[in-house]
């Protein structure tokens, strides 16, 4: 599954340390979904996308 997630911490200087604190998802799990290697669990799909104040999971995951 594509997604924006680099994109996002970027432009909101968020590190993936960061991320993984405030979306309680592990850094290595994190690394992971941002490659695209795993697809997250909708539990984490939803803390990604609220600790990266994105309104809808839509606006970080790309649904193909």
């Amino acid at each position: 599954m594509r997604n924006h997630i680099k994109q996002l911490r970027k432009e909101n200087n968020i590190t993936l340390n960061d991320l993984s604190v405030m979306s309680d998802v592990p850094v290595e799990e994190l690394e992971a979904i941002e490659d695209g290697t795993i697809e997250p669990t909708l539990l984490d799909a939803y803390n990604i996308k609220k600790a990266l104040n994105q309104e809808f999971l839509a606006d970080v995951f790309v649904f193909e």
